[in-house]
């Protein structure tokens, strides 16, 4: 018997921005991450995991 089982797989990482508010470095950090300058790829980055079997 075949199971369709979901993995989800929570990634975390913390930089460091120079900014001269919250606001800027927010907008800072969703360009950094658009342009691929901020990527969570490592195995350190992963802090959580949930498996699910999906009912069908």
């Amino acid at each position: 018997m075949n199971y369709k089982v979901k993995v989800i797989e929570t990634l975390e990482k913390v930089v460091e921005i120079e900014a001269a508010n919250a606001q800027e470095a927010q907008d800072k950090a969703e360009n950094m991450w658009f342009d691929g300058e901020i990527t969570l790829i490592s195995p350190d980055d992963i802090t959580d995991h949930e498996i699910y079997i999906i009912n069908e």
